[in-house]
């Protein structure tokens, strides 16, 4: 689990589950940090994805304009 206070935007984020066969490898930097709450895992980031990444298919299917979404 990330805490708020160990992201910065900027920040390079790469991204690969290998125990989990539904995720895909990617890469971006951190655009954004989104609070929702008062908690230290109350926040999303949002990445600006690489073009290697953008050049998946499955990446950009579900990310069509190069922006990513993730919780903690």
């Amino acid at each position: 689990m990330i805490r708020k206070e160990q992201v910065r935007i900027g920040m390079r984020i790469v991204g690969d589950d290998p125990e989990s066969p539904e995720s895909y490898p990617y890469k971006g930097t951190v655009t954004a940090l989104c609070e929702t709450g008062r908690n230290e895992t109350d926040f999303y980031i949002v990445i600006k994805l690489d073009e290697a990444s953008m050049r998946q298919p499955e990446i950009s299917r579900c990310c069509p304009e190069g922006i990513m979404r993730c919780l903690p």
